[in-house]
C-alpha cells in the first residue's frame, strides 16, 4: 500500500512521479526602547485617515500562468502606518531613510552602548541574506519565513501584541517595498500558502498553493496518454489539493508535470510521507514516489532520469541510472532525512547536462 505524500512547491519543478505521499515552511528580551502602545494607537489612527487605495492593474502571471502577487496594494498601504507606528522607532522600510549607526539624540533605534542601532528593512542585503539554516537558502526563503518572525518578535515593547490583521498589513508593506508586486487579493493568515510564497527573485512559483494551474497529467498504470492509449490525462484520485498542498494519493500510479520544459534549472520543494495508523517507525514505511526529469515522451512510466523519493533511498538515480555515472553519500542522507509526519526539503540544480542533489 502506497503512502500518502504532501508537497510544498515553492519554485522550480520538473515531475513528480505518483505514489501517496504529501508534498508542499526566540522572542526578543532586549530592554524596552521609549515608545508604547499609545504610539501603535495613533497609526491606526493614521490609517483610518488613510484614503483606501484601490488596483485595477493587470496581475503578473509566471510562464506557467501562475500569479506572482501575494498581496494589494490597500493592504500595504495599511501595513506602512501600522509598521512606523509599531516599528518605526527602531526599523524602517525606506532606502532613502537614514539608516545604521545613529546619534543616541536622535531617538531612533535600539540602544547599544554610546549608539543607537536604526535597521533597513529593504533590499538584497536584508532580504537575501543566508540564513544559516539547512534547507532554507535565505534569511527570508518565503513569506512564511517573514510573517512568522515578524508576528513572534515585534514590536519589542510589545512582542506577538499586535493583531494578526496587522502583522499581515505589516508584512505586506515590507513585501511592496522589497519589490515583491501586488495583485487583487490580500495577503492571509494561511501558513501553508505562504510556504509557496518565494522571497527568492531568481525563482518562480510552479503552484500556487490553490489549483494545479500550469501543470499536466498522465494517470493509469502501464499507460499512455489519452487519445493514443488508457492514460488519464486529468488529476483522477492521485492528485488532490489540501490546506495549500498538493496530496499524492497514489491511486492508481501517475505523475504530474509543468507545461513548460526546462534544461538548466534548480528546483527547490518541501514534502513529507503521511504515517498511517499503526506504524512504529520509518522501518515500516514501503513508500515510493520520484522525480522524473527530461521527460520527452509520456508514458507510465516514461523514459527518464528519475532523482528518487523512495524512503531509504532519497535523492539517489533510479530510472536511468545505468546511463549516467553518479556518486551520493549516504551518510549525508541519513542525516539530512527527517521521519514520517516531518517536512524534508529537496534541492535539484540542472546544468548543461549535470545534475546535483541534496
Amino acid at each position: 500500500m502506497y503512502r500518502l505524500i504532501t508537497v510544498s512547491m515553492l519554485v522550480l519543478a520538473i515531475a513528480i512521479g505518483g505514489y501517496t505521499q504529501t508534498k508542499r515552511l526566540a522572542t526578543n528580551s532586549s530592554s524596552s526602547p521609549s515608545y508604547g502602545k499609545a504610539q501603535a494607537e495613533r497609526g491606526k489612527t493614521v490609517y483610518s485617515s488613510t484614503k483606501r487605495i484601490v488596483s485595477n492593474a493587470t496581475e503578473q502571471l509566471n510562464s506557467l500562468g501562475i500569479s506572482q502577487a501575494y498581496y494589494t496594494e490597500s493592504q500595504a498601504e495599511r501595513g506602512k502606518a501600522y509598521f512606523y507606528a509599531a516599528c518605526g522607532v527602531c526599523h524602517t522600510a525606506d532606502p532613502k531613510s537614514q539608516n545604521g549607526t545613529m546619534d543616541t539624540a536622535t531617538g531612533l533605534g535600539w540602544h547599544r552602548g554610546p549608539v543607537n542601532s536604526y535597521g533597513l528593512f529593504v533590499g538584497d542585503a536584508w532580504l537575501a541574506s543566508a540564513s544559516g539554516v539547512p534547507g532554507r537558502p535565505q534569511r527570508w526563503d518565503t513569506v512564511a519565513d517573514l510573517y512568522n518572525k515578524v508576528r513572534t518578535t515585534q514590536p519589542a515593547y510589545d512582542v506577538a501584541g499586535l493583531s494578526t490583521q496587522e502583522y499581515l498589513d505589516i508584512v505586506a508593506y515590507l513585501l511592496k517595498q522589497n519589490g515583491l508586486p501586488s495583485g487583487k487579493e490580500d495577503l492571509k493568515n494561511d501558513l501553508n500558502q505562504m510556504r509557496n510564497m518565494t522571497l527568492d527573485k531568481g525563482f518562480e512559483r510552479l503552484f500556487n498553493g490553490k489549483d494545479l494551474t500550469g501543470w499536466g497529467f498522465v494517470v493509469g498504470p502501464n499507460c499512455k496518454p489519452a487519445p493514443e492509449g488508457c492514460g488519464g490525462t486529468t488529476p483522477g484520485t492521485t492528485f488532490k489539493i489540501k490546506d495549500g498542498t498538493v496530496l499524492n494519493t497514489g491511486s492508481p500510479h501517475g505523475y504530474t508535470y509543468p507545461q513548460k520544459k526546462f534544461w538548466n534549472f534548480t528546483l527547490r520543494l518541501q514534502y513529507r510521507f503521511e504515517p498511517y495508523e499503526g506504524m512504529e517507525s520509518d522501518d515500516d514505511l514501503f513508500t515510493n514516489t520520484g522525480y522524473l526529469l527530461f521527460i520527452t515522451k509520456h508514458d507510465v512510466w516514461p523514459r527518464t532520469l528519475e532523482v528518487q523519493g523512495i524512503n531509504d533511498f532519497e535523492m539517489s538515480l533510479a530510472m536511468g541510472g545505468n546511463e549516467s555515472t553518479y556518486t551520493f553519500d549516504d551518510a549525508a542522507r541519513i542525516r539530512a532525512r527527517k521521519p514520517a509526519g516531518q517536512w524534508n526539503s529537496v534541492e535539484i540544480v540542472s546544468k548543461d547536462g549535470q545534475l546535483w542533489t541534496t
